[in-house]
């Protein structure tokens, strides 16, 4: 009675020391906690450690004791050789619905869970980086090494994680979302900075953000998020006001209706300070000439305005793109009206029907109307 009674204090206390090794590497990487089932979990798991290869290394001795998720948890005996090395062949499975992303293989410095520093490890057959999909699986190598002489203490006892994070998609409404980050991973921060400065936005999802100035700074994501581009109120003018981007209105000045607008005119978007966060020149439409914007100011703005341009005249014939001392310019015409945008932002509108024009150059400080 008393052996058993010994070997069950024994098989607890090794219980709860294997468990607070694991927990201790859960602190540090983020990433440990669950269990191993085949079944749909929310996590990478490790569901084989094999051994590989060695070079000079105790083979017998070296074991991996456990492993749980991504960490593995071994001990390593090299030889007696600045050169031993042992390899094991990892099988790492996604079962989840996400994307996961490889972010490098980590340890705990501390020597309950890494005590000896001379000998190192390195991960191969995987990028940093790189992507493991769902119901998919990777075999990488997990190899064992000295870092330098002496080599007095030649066994590693360890737990080391090979991390990957949750990927999160991200949605864009009513935004531009070209050259935008479309996806984020579960610990990383970022900021996204629009193209064109929006009045405000709308951000759905488990994250903390903070938007300011067309930048949105977001981190701690736990969730998909969806990000919705807020335009805001427009004004009208029929006159140059000299308004630029970043001008703050006063709404009294302006029209709230082009009802009354024939021919040219210039459209103010605005924020909730009224502040103007985008500036196009529009005509009206006429029974020959229909209505028609163009964006000015943003130089990345060019290509859609060029496509505006080609969709309005219904193909290119009518066009002319040339380079004017290293500024491209595109330019449209009939007998009704002409279109033209430049790579720095400016834009033209001559309504050849109603002998009004509006041209913007953002270079010379042209906002002028006539």
């Amino acid at each position: 009675m008393k052996k058993i009674a010994i070997f069950m204090i024994l098989l607890s206390v090794s219980t709860i020391i294997m468990g607070i090794g694991y927990a201790a590497i859960d602190n540090v990487t983020l990433e440990l906690s669950g269990n191993t089932s085949v079944k749909k979990i929310d996590n990478i798991r490790i569901t084989k450690v094999e051994y590989k290869s060695d070079l000079l290394a105790n083979k017998e001795e070296s074991k991996i004791n456990h492993f749980n998720k991504t960490t593995i948890n071994s001990k390593i005996s090299l030889g007696n050789d600045i050169n031993s090395t042992i390899s094991y062949e990892v099988t790492l499975r996604n079962d989840t619905d996400s994307t996961y992303k490889y972010v490098g293989a980590v340890n705990d410095n501390s020597k309950e869970f890494y005590d000896n520093d001379n000998i190192e490890y390195e991960v191969d057959g995987i990028d940093n980086n790189e992507l493991l999909l769902p119901d998919t699986e990777k075999v990488v190598t997990l190899t064992f090494k000295y870092k330098s002489e002496p080599i007095d203490n030649q066994i590693l006892n360890s737990y080391i994680n090979i991390k990957f994070i949750k990927i999160y998609n991200i949605e864009y409404v009513n935004i531009d979302s070209n050259d935008l980050i479309s996806t984020i991973g579960e610990d990383e921060n970022a900021n996204i900075e629009f193209k064109n400065l929006l009045a405000n936005i709308e951000v759905t999802g488990d994250l903390d953000y903070e938007y300011n100035n067309g930048i949105l700074s977001i981190s701690n994501v736990a969730s998909d998020i969806k990000i919705t581009g807020i335009k805001g109120k427009e004004l009208y003018s029929k006159t140059s006001k000299n308004i630029k981007l970043g001008s703050k209105v006063n709404p009294n000045d302006l029209e709230d209706s082009k009802d009354d607008i024939t021919g040219t005119y210039l459209k103010y978007t605005v924020n909730s300070d009224n502040k103007v966060v985008q500036i196009d020149i529009c005509k009206t439409g006429t029974s020959n000439a229909k209505e028609v914007c163009l964006t000015a100011v943003d130089t990345n703005k060019y290509s859609s305005n060029k496509g505006i341009m080609n969709e309005y005249f219904g193909n290119t014939d009518a066009c002319e793109e040339e380079d004017n001392d290293g500024t491209l310019e595109y330019t449209c015409s009939n007998s009704y009206v002409v279109l033209a945008c430049d790579d720095a932002g400016g834009i033209f509108i001559n309504d050849i029907e109603n002998k009004k024009s509006c041209v913007i150059n953002p270079m010379f400080g042209i906002y002028s109307c006539k």
